[in-house]
Order: structure tokens, then C-alpha cells, then sequence
């Protein structure tokens, strides 16, 4: 119902036009005999629209018109008055009335006009209302961005220039909206030239000109530039522009994103920095070291080639346990599957290994469970003591010579300083070794105190090799370092087993981090005696960390508050679309309505996509019990009469990311919403090749073999198509692989295969 004011000095036609403009109930009119006292109204903002006549004492229509403008702009006016000259229609339309109509003729007619055009003049100032709020709500989520962004039109001009580039250039909207000719690209580089907005349709070889790792993902295009920043640092900005469409799809303009990435890189560069410097440690070790999972080598170092005789191409083909000796193939196997499924062993073992040649090596292992690539695999250093232990064997068989005969003990006594020499000889070279190494080494004996130290241990405490040898840990650290570091060695001396931490160096010039590795030494009854200590430097990498997570916190932090406040734009945006709707009844519009509406959800799902994408990999994996989580996502899925069966093993578990929640709950849903007919959906398990494979399979309408291999994929299907995609990553994360391999017709069949090693039964008769 819509609020009409009436101004005319003609009471009995006041009361005429009231009757029949609220006969049907459309309008309600309130009436005044002046303009001046209509004017005096301290709420004339309130109504829909105003009709005036023209002719009046102290204050004529015209006038009116005037001050209406001048004080409440966009009000509807309409004249109406008996008076037909062509200089007052002329006069009216120049001064903002929306309509002029003629009173006078047959009143059924001449009202029916007044009210066609009361509508048409309101509906057209609510038009123009929302197209404004449209306008507003856009300008205010591009302010919001978080990335510096502008907007052109066809000849260059801007449109938009968003609160974050005012920011990285200093320069206000207001002194930019509204330039062309390149004034844009001024702040950046000094000089009107194109910027990446302008590139959008030429080739990569003239954007490689002025840009570096160019990418384009359909309408998208994303690039570097190395330039003078806006407040004169050196610095990386990636640029993302895209060209602009209206609802016809015609360009009207493009858009450029530009984010700062220097400090980003300067991290990446450090990262990198870090590895390079571990893998120089790695590959200049004195010992193998390798990394494997199941039964495929991932990763060799250059001594691991050296060993074995075969080249690091050879040994990334080859079946880990063919390296092995038949005769300790199974107790390896057996271990490392152990080690896989969660059981804590001994880190420190001997077995011996087969080289190409067909030769038998002895080594000495040291291993532990890493993640590698995203997957748990195991990480191994491995000794070569050929040499050692057969010289203990050599020895044991010249003991027992000694005590057969005197002779035979004279000569094996000669043998045997021969051996001493070896011995001392090997001191040294060793001692020369562990001297010049950069990384900390260092000996204990059970009391704390120093055994030996190397120059680098002692460069790192800032002392000299002799100031610590012989002194206790005390007398090194503070009191509750030293506590700290003594703690893990009593756990060594006394269980017998190595162990590794994290140590923290007080230094002047900053602290310094250490991943330290403690391997006890016994004597011939077992006993520990002393303690052998190696250490890695880790102060880059901790600080590279810790930006990092500080990072990731930030920009999560950011886009959490985005995704809000974009969200609140869109629900008030629905609203006024569904206003809109409800106060129109032009039936060629509902067409435009159920596009806006279709935009709107799809931003929305995307919005949703990109929440729980965020979590993918937040949480660490952890053991995950199949049984109980479908169990608990029958209870959150909306399956209507859908029965769900749980068919898995009890104790089944699984190494996954916590949100495997998410891929069930998925599958259950996707099942329920697009399966047809269906009626049942079943979860069971069984083994195949070694691997676990989980099946959901359902009796539903099934998925079309051409539609298959597009599933997984971001977009494709009758929703939003992400959950399958969202899924397929989640699973990803610890190496499990999903793909649909049902008939079309008889119903869907999703197998998702756990590797071995990523799966257990905590009961194993359910196996």
C-alpha cells in the first residue's frame, strides 16, 4: 500500500480524488490545501509519492516542485492541474516532475491515467533505489577485500577504486575515480603505461615484457612484476585481472587485484634456503639414508648408491626388501609394518643388506616414522660396519687361538697390535672428522658430564672445546636447560635405547634451535657407559615456521571475516531481490530475478566451499574409527526414508584427516539427494592387493559412465558440485584414493582404497 500526499486549494476536489485513489485499497492519500504548509512537514520524506496542482496562493505547483527537489530529490511528483499551457509542461518536466497530467475530460479515464502513472512513477523510484543499494553493497564488499583492487571501463576510466589500494598507493578514490589515460599505473610506476588490466587479451609474449610467471585460468590472469612499491621499498606485487561482463555479456570494463608478496617470497626463499642446506647435510653424510613406504623406495641419498652399487635411478625401481638378506627379510618386514601400524619398537637394529656385486654387508639401522610428501612413511640411516664387526670377528677367532696354544697366541698378540694400530690410526682420521664437521657432536658419561666435544658444539655455547670437556652439564646451561637435557640422557642410560629432542641454545645474538639425536655406547655386559650425541641446526627453520603459522593465522583470521561480512551482503541482497519480486508483476522480469537469485546461491556454496577447504589440513591426521563415523553421520544426514546399513568391521581404523567425517557425510547425502529410487545404502570393507577398500554402494539410478571421470571434478553436478571434490582432497592428504566404479541403472558403488600401513584393527578376530 503506498502513502500519497495531495496538495490542491480545492477542498471538494481533495475529497474527490482521496475517495477514488483508496477505492481498491492501493493507496492511502493524505490531503493538504497548500504547498507552503505542506513543506512545514517535518516527515514529507515518508510518502511514496506527491500530487500537486498548479495553480495556488502563496506557493504554486511549480515552486513546490522546486523545493521538493532541492531538499528530497528522488520523491515521485506528479502535476495535476487544469492548466494546459505548453510553457508550464515544459516548465514541470525541466524541473523534475515525473509526470504531467491534465484534469478535466471524463473522470474514469483521467483517473485511471493518475493512477497508472502514481504506480509507474513509484515503481520507478524503487528501481532506482535498489539499483542504487546494488550498487552501494557491491562498492562496500570490493572496500571490504582484503587485496588493493580497482575497476575501468571500456575507455580506461575508473570505477572503483577500493579502500586497500588507497592504502598501498596513498592515494584517495576520490582523487582517482573517474581518471583515464593510465592514470592508474602512475602510483606503481611513475608513468602512465598499461598496467595487467589492460593486457588481459594480448599474448604472453608482450605480457612477459613487463610480467613473470603469467597464468591464465579462463577469464582469469595472474602475474608477477619486481618494481619500486608505492612507498619506495623494492618489492613483488602478483596482479589478477579479469575483464567485466553485464547481463548481456558484453564487456563493459575489466577488474585488477593486486596483492604484495614480497614478504611471502623472502619466507619461501628461506624455506628453501633451509632445504638446500639439509639436503647438502644429507647428501655429504658419511652414511646411507633413505626413505620408503610399503616396499618402494622415495627417497636415497649418494652414499646409499655408493653402498649398494646400484644407481640412485636403479634403487628408486627396486623392491626395498630385495636389498635385504633372505635371512632377515622377514624380521624387517615384520618390524616396519609394525612401526606402520602405530607400535612403538626399538629405533636401532642390525641386518645385513645384498649389494649388485652379489656382496654381503652388515649395517647398523637407525629409523623412525616422518611424514613424507603428506604420507606416513619411514625415514632410515644406515651404517656401514662391515669392517668393524668382522674385525671383532677377527679378534674373537684370535682370542680363541690365544688360549689353543702359546704359539698361536704369540702370533695372534702380533696380529693383534697390527689391529691396535688400525685402531688408533682410525682415532684419529675419525677425531679429524667429527672436528671438522658443522654439526654439534658431543660424548656423556651417567653422571652428565662431558666425554668430548667437537668445534662446532663448542661454537654454539660460545665456549671452547676445553673449557667444556670434563665438565658436567651444569656447568654449560642454566639450571633448568641443563635439567632438561639431563632428563632425556638418564632415560637413555637407562633403557638402552636411543632417543631424540629438541633443544633451544641461549646465545647474545638470538637463540638457537637443535634436533639432537642421543645413541647410548655399552660395554660387553650391556651396560651403558658413555652417551654419543649429534645435533642439527634448526634455527632457520623454526623461524620460518613460525612466520609461517603467524601468516596462515592472519590471512585465516581475514578471510573468515570476509566470508562473514560477503555472506550478510549476499542475505541482504536475496531480501531486496525478493521484495523487489513481490512488488513487481511484470512476468518478463522473473527471468532476471531467478538469475540473480541462481548468482547469489552459487557465491554463496562457494563461500561455503572455501570454510571448509580452509580446515583441510589443519588438524593433523590421527587414527580414525570407520564404524563410529558412519554411525554418527546417519544421525546429521538428511536421508528421509533412505535406510542406511553399517556393515564395517568394529575397530576397523583408519590414519586420515579428521574431517573423513565430511567424505561420509557426503556420500550419504549424495546418495539421498540424487539417487532416484533408492532405497538402502550399505558401508562395508574388504582386502584387496594388500589394501583396504571401504565401499558405500547404494540402489539407486546409478551415475552415467560419461559422467564418471567428472564427478571429482570443482563445478560438475546439480548443486554445487564441490562435496566430491572437497572429499577426494580430504582423503588425499594421507594417500587414500575414491573413484565410482557402479552400473548405470543399479546404483552407485564408491570405493575408497586405504594403502597399507594406513590402516589397523584394534580387535583382530573382525578382521
Amino acid at each position: 500500500m503506498y502513502r500519497i500526499l495531495y496538495v490542491d486549494d480545492e477542498n471538494y476536489l481533495l475529497d474527490l480524488s482521496k475517495s477514488i485513489l483508496e477505492a481498491k485499497g492501493e493507496f492511502v492519500v493524505d490531503t493538504l490545501t497548500s504547498a507552503s504548509e505542506a513543506l512545514k512537514q517535518h516527515n514529507l520524506q515518508q510518502y511514496d509519492a506527491i500530487i500537486s496542482d498548479y495553480q495556488m496562493p502563496e506557493m504554486d505547483g511549480i515552486a513546490f516542485l522546486r523545493a521538493v527537489r532541492e531538499r528530497f530529490h528522488t520523491i515521485p511528483f506528479i502535476l495535476f492541474t487544469g492548466r494546459g499551457r505548453e510553457e508550464i509542461v515544459i516548465e514541470a518536466i525541466n524541473n523534475g516532475a515525473d509526470y504531467y497530467i491534465q484534469k478535466g475530460g471524463e473522470p474514469k479515464a483521467q483517473y485511471a491515467e493518475l493512477i497508472h502513472h502514481l504506480k509507474k512513477a513509484i515503481e520507478r523510484r524503487q528501481d532506482q533505489d535498489a539499483i542504487k543499494d546494488s550498487e552501494q553493497r557491491l562498492t562496500d564488499i570490493i572496500n571490504f577485500l582484503p587485496d588493493a583492487t580497482f575497476a575501468i571501463d571500456r575507455s580506461g576510466r575508473v570505477m572503483v577504486w577500493n579502500r586497500a589500494i588507497e592504502e598501498m598507493t596513498g592515494i584517495p578514490a576520490a582523487d582517482m575515480v573517474g581518471k583515464n589515460d593510465y592514470a592508474y599505473a602512475i602510483p606503481f610506476y611513475g608513468e602512465r603505461r598499461p598496467m595487467l588490466i589492460d593486457l588481459i587479451d594480448e599474448p604472453d609474449e608482450i605480457i612477459s615484457h613487463h610480467y613473470t610467471h603469467i597464468i591464465r585460468d579462463r577469464d582469469l590472469l595472474i602475474a608477477e612484476t619486481t618494481l619500486s612499491c608505492p612507498k619506495g621499498k623494492l618489492g613483488i606485487l602478483t596482479g589478477t585481472a579479469s575483464p567485466l561482463f553485464n547481463c548481456q555479456g558484453e564487456s563493459i570494463g575489466a577488474i585488477e587485484a593486486i596483492r604484495d608478496i614480497t614478504e611471502l617470497k623472502k619466507s619461501e626463499a628461506e624455506l628453501q634456503a633451509s632445504e638446500e642446506k639439509y639436503r647438502m647435510v644429507v647428501e655429504n653424510s658419511h652414511d646411507a639414508i633413505y626413505i620408503y613406504r610399503g616396499s618402494d623406495l622415495l627417497f636415497v641419498n649418494k652414499v646409499a648408491s655408493e653402498l649398494t652399487g646400484y644407481t640412485h635411478d636403479e634403487l628408486l625401481n627396486k623392491n626395498v626388501w630385495d636389498l635385504i638378506h633372505p635371512e632377515d627379510r622377514d624380521r624387517l618386514r615384520e618390524s616396519g609394518s609394525r612401526r606402520m601400524g602405530g607400535e612403538t619398537l626399538s629405533s636401532i637394529f642390525s641386518a645385513r643388506i645384498l649389494t649388485k656385486a652379489g656382496d654381503i654387508r652388515i649395517g647398523k639401522f637407525f629409523v623412525d616414522i616422518v611424514s613424507y610428501l603428506g604420507q606416513p612413511a619411514i625415514l632410515g640411516i644406515l651404517r656401514d660396519v662391515t669392517d668393524q664387526v668382522r674385525a671383532e670377528e677377527e679378534l674373537n677367532a684370535a682370542n680363541e687361538q690365544l688360549v689353543a696354544s702359546s704359539e698361536e697366541l704369540k702370533s695372534q698378540f702380533n696380529e693383534l697390535a697390527e689391529s691396535e694400530q688400525r685402531i688408533r690410526e682410525s682415532e684419529v682420521k675419525y677425531r679429524i672428522l667429527l672436528d671438522e664437521s658443522t654439526d654439534p657432536i658431543f660424548s656423556f658419561f651417567p653422571d652428565g658430564t662431558y666425554r668430548y666435544v667437537n668445534r662446532a658444539f663448542a661454537e654454539g655455547v660460545g665456549k671452547t672445546a676445553d673449557e667444556i670437556t670434563g665438565k658436567k652439564i651444569w656447568d654449560v646451561f642454566d639450571r633448568d636447560e641443563a635439567e632438561k637435557r639431563f632428563s632425556v640422557l638418564r632415560t637413555v642410560f637407562s633403557s638402552g635405547e636411543g632417543k631424540g629432542f629438541e633443544v633451544r641454545v641461549p646465545r647474545p645474538d638470538g637463540d638457537r634451535y637443535y634436533v639432537t639425536t642421543v645413541i647410548p655406547v655399552k660395554d660387553e655386559a650391556g651396560s651403558v657407559v658413555s652417551a654419543i650425541c649429534s645435533s642439527k641446526e634448526i634455527t632457520a627453520r623454526k623461524s620460518a615456521e613460525e612466520a609461517l603459522r603467524q601468516a596462515n593465522r592472519k590471512l585465516n583470521l581475514l578471510s573468515g571475516i570476509t566470508r562473514h561480512d560477503i555472506i550478510n551482503q549476499l542475505s541482504a541482497l536475496d531480501g531486496f531481490v525478493e521484495l523487489l519480486q513481490r512488488k513487481t508483476s511484470d512476468p518478463a522480469l522473473e527471468h532476471y530475478f531467478s538469475k540473480i537469485t541462481e548468482a547469489s546461491d552459487r557465491i554463496s556454496a562457494m563461500i561455503r566451499f572455501s570454510e571448509e577447504y580452509e580446515k583441510i589440513g589443519v588438524l593433523a591426521p590421527a587414527w580414525q574409527d570407520c564404524r563410529t563415523i558412519v554411525d554418527a553421520q546417519v544421525q546429521k544426514a538428511p536421508l528421509g526414508r533412505v535406510r542406511i546399513i553399517n556393515d564395517l568391521p568394529p575397530g576397523f581404523t583408519i590414519f586420515a584427516d579428521p574431517l573423513i567425517e565430511r567424505v561420509i557425510y557426503n556420500l550419504m547425502d549424495n546418495a539421498a539427494r540424487y539417487g532416484g529410487k533408492i532405497s538402502t545404502v550399505r558401508f562395508f570393507s574388504l582386502e584387496r592387493d594388500g589394501n583396504r577398500v571401504i565401499i558405500c554402494e547404494d540402489d539407486g539410478i546409478g551415475i552415467p559412465n560419461e559422467n564418471k571421470d567428472q564427478i571429482f571434478n570443482v563445478g560438475f553436478g546439480e548443486n554445487t558440485g564441490l562435496g566430491l571434490s572437497l572429499s577426494r582432497e580430504i582423503l588425499d592428504i594421507t594417500g587414500i584414493t575414491i573413484h565410482e566404479n557402479g552400473q548405470p541403472g543399479s546404483g552407485a558403488r564408491f570405493e575408497i582404497t586405504v594403502p597399507k600401513g594406513a590402516y589397523r584393527f584394534s580387535d583382530c578376530s573382525n578382521q
